[in-house]
This record gives structure tokens, sequence and C-alpha cells, in this order.
């Protein structure tokens, strides 16, 4: 009860705020950045996943915010019909295609963002596009590579159910068996891990100033977790999103499999899916086209996201966390695959939208339940990934009862989570 006050109290309050912001400058507000709460967070001046953390705030292109709710699918019904056709590689009519980018051009023209790429993959087709400009005032492609925030934990968090499907990894044991250190000695599982309910505790920011006033040094792992305290909290009983997490995640995928993670997952998961334009940073270095990062609280002077998006010591320093890059027809086809059961098996998708969980806000394994009700004012009837880095925002959603994935990228410091329903809407992706 406590939870679903709390998530009504925030969203009055954004409701407020929205209304009266956009009365004053007659325009779409641009969304504030926040920085998260879990260790390291100064790194990411994301927003988090759940009103009870104190943000997952956005902003509606419409002007208006609705408290419509949809009933959250259950995992078993989630999983069922898997696995989905193979994606299909014609174009979606072109019809739908000029809507979608007339109403991307809307964003722009209205200034609700500088620029943004957005790709679909649906039964009726493929679709990919890009509006406005980068960071650096140049053009942005279709193509264009962005860092892709959280929605890296949707690689590691598959790499290490592909590794539980292969008797490689128990996801139920304790996760210091395979990486023996202070931070785990609570006991906390991959799962946990996974999930962000592992109790790791908070060293706070100032361990991890160099990241801003030093951009081109890289960060190895025992770097970040040095400042971070030994695990003394029970896991599994209160949801924290915390950048730790995922770092000791990739550490123990890397032990598991015997290869860096950057290695696994590109050959275990992207290759097979031919999906060339993702990076693992700063292991690998995304080509061009790059999209500069945009204007953004803590971003460096002089970034221009060459060769690590946005730069090298924060893409190393939370690598397993928030280190990846791509292009959005990349994650919009990875989408498509991952939660269409042609990565992993039936069981492990309904592991990664199991969010029937005691502890926490609609959230899976790297996966957030957008029919929630503290997310659904975003009417989007499926679930994914957003993601938050210094200068970037982007957004994964799959809406599994229409086979839908979209995916939608920015060089910008706005939430592109509101502009999901208008790209569906546009193209009548629904129907």
């Amino acid at each position: 009860m406590w939870f679903w006050i709390a998530g009504m109290a925030a969203f009055l309050i954004v409701f407020l705020l929205t209304k009266g912001v956009a009365s004053r400058r007659g325009a779409f507000p641009k969304v504030r950045t926040e920085r998260l709460t879990g260790s390291g967070a100064v790194l990411i001046l994301g927003l988090a996943l759940a009103a009870c953390t104190g943000s997952g705030q956005g902003a509606d292109p419409s002007g208006t915010i609705s408290s419509a709710t949809a009933p959250s699918l259950s995992p078993a019904e989630s999983s069922t019909g898997l696995p989905w056709p193979a994606a299909p590689t014609s174009a979606l009519l072109p019809e739908r295609a000029t809507t979608m980018l007339a109403e991307m051009q809307r964003w722009v023209d209205k200034e609700f963002m500088p620029g943004a790429t957005a790709a679909v993959v649906s039964p009726d087709g493929v679709w990919t596009a890009a509006v406005g400009v980068d960071g650096q005032g140049a053009r942005l492609q279709s193509a264009s590579g962005m860092s892709l925030g959280q929605v890296t934990q949707t690689f590691v968090a598959s790499q290490a159910l592909l590794l539980a499907e292969q008797g490689k990894l128990d996801l139920d044991a304790p996760a210091s068996r395979y990486v023996p250190v202070p931070q785990l000695a609570n006991g906390a599982t991959t799962r946990q891990l996974l999930g962000h309910r592992a109790g790791i505790p908070d060293p706070g920011q100032e361990p991890y100033a160099t990241v801003f006033t030093a951009p081109e040094a890289h960060w190895s792992t025992e770097q970040f977790l040095a400042p971070v305290p030994k695990a003394t909290a029970s896991p599994g009983e209160k949801f924290y999103e915390d950048t730790t997490n995922y770092v000791l995640a990739g550490l123990v995928v890397e032990k598991a499999s015997g290869r860096s993670i950057a290695t696994a997952i590109d050959a275990d998961l992207w290759t097979p899916l031919g999906l060339e334009r993702l990076a693992y940073q700063d292991e690998q270095a995304l080509p061009e086209p790059i999209a500069a990062p945009g204007q953004d609280e803590g971003l460096p002077q002089g970034q221009t996201g060459r060769p690590y998006l946005p730069f090298r010591s924060i893409a190393s320093a939370i690598a397993a966390s928030h280190g990846a890059a791509g292009d959005a027809a990349s994650v919009a086809r990875w989408g498509y695959a991952l939660y269409g059961g042609q990565v992993l098996t039936p069981d492990s998708v309904a592991q990664l939208t199991d969010f029937d969980q005691d502890v926490g806000p609609g959230y899976g394994l790297a996966t957030i339940d957008f029919t929630q009700p503290y997310w659904f004012k975003w009417h989007i009837e499926g679930h994914g990934m957003r993601g938050s880095l210094v200068g970037y925002r982007s957004v994964l959603a799959v809406y599994p009862e229409h086979h839908l994935s979209v995916a939608i990228l920015t060089p910008s410091a706005v939430d592109v989570l509101p502009y999901v329903r208008y790209i569906v809407n546009a193209g009548r992706l629904l129907e």
C-alpha cells in the first residue's frame, strides 16, 4: 500500500509541475536530470526506476498525463507463444513510415529535443529514421551510435541466463562462489545482483569524482569496486538500483564463461543475431557514424563520443551496467529477439519478466514492467528498459502481444520514454 501511495503522490507532483512549466514556457518542458542514489550514482545522472527512489519522472509531449493503468502480464503469460517468427526484413508500408517520420520531426520542430533516432521491428516490417542534430550540431543518421545506458544490463542478464541454461552458472548460489570479494560477503546471489536486490553498500559520490575530471582515463573494475564497503546487509529484502550490482554481475559472467564479458556477449548474443552496430566499451569501440553527446549536467567539455561514448572513464568504470553503445536499429532488433524467445528459452524469458516479486517496483531481471501503475501513464503495453548516461537517453519497449519492438535514442538529456507511444500511434503499429 505504501508503495502505491508513494507512486500516486509522485504522479500528482509530476503532473502539476509539468502543467505549470508548460504554461510558462509555452513549449514542452525539458526533462530534469537527477543523480541516482546507488553506489557510483554520480556516474549516471539518470532517472531511477521507481517512485520509492524519488525519481523516474518524465514529460508527456502532448502536455497531458493519463493515470490509466493496464493489468500486468504474469511471467507465464508473457512467455507463451515463444519463439516469435523470425524478424522480417521488409520495410513498413511507406504511408506508415511517413507518418512516423513526421511525428519525430515534430519533436525537433517544437524544440522538445535537438534530435533523435528511432527503430521499429514488427510483423508488418522494419523501419528506422533520424531527425535533428547531435551535441555538436552534426545531422543525425539512422545508424548514428549512442550510449545505451542501462539497456546494457539486458545483455549482461541475458548472458548470465544463457550460462545458467548451459549449466555453467547457478543463479541462486552465492555469487561469491564465483567472485570471492568483500562486496559479496553477505551471500547475495547472482539473481539478486541482476534484480538489484543484493544489499550492496553505498560508498557515496566522492570516490568517483575523477571520472569527470580525467575523462580519457581507463577505469578497471577493481578501481571501481575499491571504495565499496564489505556487504553486511541481508540480500533480497530491498530493491535498490545500484550500478555496483551489474559491475559485480559482469565479473560473475566472466568467471563462469571463462571469457571477457565483451567477448562472451559478442560471440553468444550479438554475432548470432547479426548485430554488428553494438559495442561493449571500452574493450570495444563503435565505428562511425557516432552521435556526440548532448548538453547534460556533468558532461566534461570537448567530449565528442570518440572513440568511446560518452567518454572513456565513465564507459569503462561502469561497463557492465552502462557501457554498451549502439544504434536504434540494433536495439530494436535485440528487443525483438530477446523477448521473442530467439536468444533464450521460454523459461529464461519468463525469469527476465518475472515482475511478481515482493521487493521491487515492477522490475524483473534487467527488465521494467511498463504496465505497472507508475509507468503506464506512458501507455506502453509491455516491458523493456530505459537508459541514461551523461549526454544520452534511450528506451527499448517491447509489446509482447503484438510482437513489436521499439527503440528511441537521443543525444540529449531528454527522457524519451514518453515518446514511444507517439511513434506507435503515428505508425498505427497496434492495429
